[in-house]
């Protein structure tokens, strides 16, 4: 049996068929136009319309797992590690064979790098397991800030576009709004 929900009507799924579904309806509703979801017996299946993907790079030179992946508004890819570094990753035009390579390491943190995202005015925020969040001079690659107050890891940063505040929320249970004091 095939049953068709809409983005609207998604939101019900999970009280119509008890389950809990994990989807954000906002992405949900730009990204694919049609959801299907088909039960037989205790089977479940969920079909998308979507537009394919293909696998493009493998991006390697951290030296332990990467925590964190984000990126910035020109294409540059962001990952943190938990080797405590962030890393900045541009594309190469006309590169088949490596079309990514790292053009920066970024370090200053003391532990690993669990959050990284666009910092205002286009740069890099991190955050890390050493409570603290970094807002990165990307083009000396060097702490432009570095931001205290958290008493706990650093679980994820992200940047308001339209204020330009600095937003952190952490182990500690706080969320904390950063603005640059001119």
């Amino acid at each position: 049996m095939w049953i068709e929900f809409s983005a609207t009507q998604l939101r019900e799924i999970p009280k119509i068929l008890d389950l809990i579904i994990i989807l954000d309806p906002l992405t949900l509703t730009s990204t694919f136009s049609r959801l299907a979801i088909g039960a037989q017996g205790p089977s479940l299946a969920l079909t998308m319309e979507v537009e394919p993907f293909q696998f493009v790079a493998t991006l390697s030179g951290h030296e332990q797992d990467i925590r964190s992946v984000n990126s910035l508004d020109d294409g540059t890819i962001i990952t943190g590690s938990r080797d405590s570094t962030v890393r900045l990753w541009k594309r190469v035009e006309d590169s088949p064979e490596t079309p990514y390579a790292c053009t920066s390491t970024l370090m200053g943190h003391t532990h690993y790098v669990g959050a990284v995202a666009p910092g205002p005015d286009g740069g890099v925020a991190s955050g890390s397991n050493d409570k603290h969040v970094i807002e990165w001079d990307t083009a000396g690659s060097v702490p432009k800030r570095v931001l205290e107050g958290h008493t706990d890891t650093i679980s994820c940063v992200a940047t308001c576009a339209s204020s330009g505040l600095l937003l952190s929320a952490s182990w500690d249970k706080t969320t904390r709004v950063w603005k640059e004091v001119k």
